[in-house]
């Protein structure tokens, strides 16, 4: 019996018999953005200059809208700080935002 072994970063000999087919293109190995993370990119490109609408929903159950122009982003608390139309902050979690419009 007769071992061939092949070197793994050159292009494969198609007339070679070997275990693993050549496989088009990679899998994508990273999960899709989660909305969190959407939301961070946007406030990094600029995209949420204006005044913004969150729907919250904590972990308790408790359902809210908030609506605002964010003043902030505090990186530690991960949490968008927004000045209402009243000129009060209010903070809002990253993590309880369930849409924005």
């Amino acid at each position: 019996m007769t071992i061939t072994l092949q070197d793994p970063a050159l292009e494969r000999d198609p007339t070679s018999r070997h275990a693993f087919p050549e496989v088009p293109g990679e899998a994508e190995l990273r999960a899709p953005r989660t909305l969190a993370e959407e939301l961070l990119a946007s406030f990094r490109r600029g995209d949420l200059d204006s005044e913004t609408t969150f729907e919250l929903g904590s972990h308790g159950g408790y359902a809210r809208s908030v609506t605002g122009t964010i003043s902030y982003l505090d990186e530690e608390a991960n949490t968008f700080m927004l000045r209402g139309r009243d000129e009060e902050l209010i903070r809002v979690p990253v993590r309880d935002v369930t849409s924005i419009a």
